[in-house]
């Protein structure tokens, strides 16, 4: 219950009263905005920043205390503008793009800026079952293989962590890697080239013949790592596969109307376990069913009886052996998905700001101070 999308929501203000005029989805706009906690709206304008300030009427909690700093003003930018406003001495922190790592992490002025973010999420492809080619669990599994993660996180991210399996090992009732070290799929490019021949010698094509798109949606970080993709399948398995980006929204409605083979995906826990990564995710009704258009079968009637199982389950042993056999069905047996790696990398924070260090990667702004 103390999950997001269980929080109070103003009735008042929503469907209105003698006082208050209805807003309904506006509600959370700029000056129709009341809500309960250490920071207030001041403004948001959409796709551009959100601005917050302190909240006078919040008492302060044991947990949420009163916050220290007045306001926080948030531009929405990718990581190269935003690093270049660091830089200008306009922003108090910032990512770092993919092309500036070195140059960041080598460079003696940002030694004390440098700290380490750690996300409690997954990068992923999601496959269209129900698409040709990926239609054939051979041809997921070959483009699953054939991704050499240790090379993409070293040499192209400069960042986050290769993943074999999905579910980030640092959420409860996750497999830990040192009690499952051959969990999940490896870089094995003979076997994906075997399973992509088997395929291609049934349909009577070569692999020039073979058509996938992998749509994106548009971020310099994402056209380095979907480049990354395309180079790493016509190495290993000789096929040409074409790169799609879209602008946000546009992206995610395309991803749900299932045109194309291969799509960029992304899952940051809402809370701390398995269960939100696996049964949330690609369970009865969940969002990804939309995407990978799997939800029948035998494969997927025991995926989800082991979520059901491992829900239940006490023995905390017991219940990541069962979360381990759904990845064994997610990611070998139907290979929905190939997972890519989680999410952990240097961020840059002025020194003057005191911030505690996040374990989840959210961060609570009323725990922060500025001394300069």
């Amino acid at each position: 219950m103390g999950l997001w999308v269980a929080h109070a929501q103003p009735k008042w203000l929503i469907e209105g009263d003698d006082c208050t005029d209805a807003r309904g989805e506006r509600w959370t706009e700029t000056g129709f905005f009341q809500g309960y906690g250490p920071f207030t709206l001041k403004e948001w304008v959409h796709d551009y920043s959100i601005s917050m300030v302190k909240n006078p009427f919040w008492p302060g909690t044991d947990t949420i205390p009163v916050a220290k700093i007045d306001e926080i003003q948030e531009p929405f930018l990718d990581s190269g503008p935003s690093l270049a406003e660091y830089e200008a001495g306009n922003l108090d922190s910032s990512g770092i793009p993919t092309g500036d790592m070195d140059r960041i992490l080598n460079d003696p002025q940002y030694k004390d800026m440098i700290r380490q973010l750690v996300e409690l999420g997954t990068e992923f492809l999601s496959f269209q079952t129900k698409l040709a080619p990926t239609d054939d669990v051979r041809v997921r599994l070959a483009l699953s293989y054939a991704i050499d993660r240790d090379s993409l996180v070293k040499n192209v991210l400069k960042s986050n962590i290769p993943a074999p399996y999905y579910t980030n090992p640092g959420v409860a009732g996750a497999p830990k890697q040192d009690k499952y070290p051959n969990l999940g799929i490896k870089f094995d490019p003979a076997k994906a080239k075997q399973l992509l021949d088997e395929y291609l010698k049934e349909k009577g094509i070569t692999a020039d013949q073979l058509q996938l798109t992998l749509l994106y949606n548009t971020t310099d970080t994402n056209k380095k790592r979907a480049e990354a993709l395309q180079a790493m399948w016509k190495e290993n398995l000789g096929i040409n596969v074409q790169l799609l980006n879209q602008e946000r929204k546009v992206f995610y409605k395309q991803r749900v109307e299932g045109k194309e083979n291969i799509y960029r995906s992304s899952w940051i826990q809402d809370y701390p376990d398995a269960n939100n990564f696996l049964y949330e995710v690609f369970g009865p009704g969940a969002g990804y069913q939309d995407v990978v258009k799997w939800d029948s079968g035998d494969l997927y009637t025991k995926f989800v009886d082991l979520l059901k199982q491992a829900a239940l389950e006490k023995d905390t042993n017991k219940r990541m052996e069962l979360y381990a056999q759904a990845e064994q069905i997610l990611l070998i047996d139907e290979a929905a998905i190939s997972p890519l790696y989680w999410y952990s990398g240097p961020y840059l924070l002025q020194t003057y700001v005191k911030a505690p260090e996040s374990i989840t990667g959210y961060d609570h702004y009323e725990r922060w101070d500025l001394q300069k």
